[in-house]
């Protein structure tokens, strides 16, 4: 099983590449530390060496995904909360 550190010399540029298609320049580094935390804490269950690059990819995969979400989702509350009214006098 490769470390972390080995897994960062051989694919760090790769998945900054990859990132970068997905999302804007300045969250690039943000995400990358992301999945390379998640590597070192999930390395462990990868069962087959064979698979890392498609596991590498995958993790990567849904950690952008998820930053599209969470855009997202701060988009759509945003909106509703400024839809709604949290005072309104009382009219007599």
């Amino acid at each position: 099983m490769k470390s972390t550190e080995n897994i960062w010399h051989e694919y760090h540029l790769k998945l900054t590449t990859f990132i970068r298609s997905k999302v804007a320049e300045d969250v690039v580094d943000d995400l990358l530390q992301d999945v390379f935390l998640k590597i070192h804490t999930r390395i462990d269950s990868l069962k087959e060496n064979t698979k890392l690059e498609s596991w590498l990819y995958q993790i990567t995969r849904i950690i952008s995904l998820n930053y599209w979400l969470q855009i997202e989702l701060r988009d759509n509350l945003r909106n509703k909360t400024s839809k709604m009214v949290f005072w309104q006098p009382i009219l007599d």
